[in-house]
């Protein structure tokens, strides 16, 4: 199993989004099996999540785990948000909620296990590769 993984995209600011559109494109060249996207994608407020999640065209599965960005908000509650609104949004896009629910993938080896709502582990006993790719900092 190849599993692809980036953070930190911060989609909503103008100055990373050229670098983030240019991993979301290495990202979607690349190919995998997994996707893991990993907090601070964009902030809720607004449509750059959305832009930020449709950008990517990846054929295998999509993870993501929202950070503190996705949870700035001008409204009245980031718990709402978190709990309701973040994940539905995320969904409606194609995207694996993994802040509630696991994620396990078969390998040829053994599976892959995915499960931040227990144990925030990663048990990849089929995973034969790991590729972290990063825009840098902001």
């Amino acid at each position: 199993m190849r599993l692809l993984a980036t953070a930190d995209l911060h989609y909503n600011h103008p100055r990373s989004r050229p670098l983030a559109d240019e991993i979301i494109d290495r990202m979607n060249r690349a190919g995998g099996d997994v996707l893991l996207l990993v907090g601070d994608s964009a902030v809720a407020d607004g449509d750059s999540l959305e832009q930020c999640l449709a950008r990517f065209r990846f054929g295998g599965e999509k993870l993501f785990v929202a950070g503190n960005h996705e949870l700035w908000t001008h409204g009245p509650d980031s718990y709402a948000l978190f709990t309701n609104d973040l994940p539905r949004r995320v969904r409606a896009l194609g995207w694996h909620w993994l802040q509630a629910e696991p994620f396990v993938a078969p390998g040829n080896e053994g599976e892959a296990r995915c499960d931040l709502a227990t144990s925030s582990v990663i048990m990849a006993n089929g995973l034969s590769s790991v590729e972290i790719m990063s825009v840098g900092a902001t």
